[in-house]
């Protein structure tokens, strides 16, 4: 009986020491994939704003350029 119960808290022992290092494991690769989001958000971020930049330099009407500085989304009829 005394066997039994030991081989059994092996076992559970066994299997927490297997499910602790799925669980570190998973937690790295979130941690890869967080960065790696970021980075890409990071990237989207700076091109926007290159973007808005050359559009801003664009001779155009007058109320995008406005627009544009308070953050508003210009309309099709502003761009054109």
């Amino acid at each position: 009986m005394e066997s039994r119960k030991h081989q059994d808290l092996e076992r559970e022992n066994q299997n927490l020491r297997i499910a602790n290092q799925v669980k570190d494991l998973f937690i790295e690769q979130l941690k890869s994939d967080q960065n790696k989001f970021g980075g890409q958000l990071l990237a989207a971020t700076h091109k926007v704003g290159v973007l808005e930049t050359k559009l801003l330099q664009i001779e155009s009407p007058s109320n995008l350029a406005s627009a544009l500085a308070v953050g508003q989304t210009p309309t099709s009829q502003e761009i054109l």
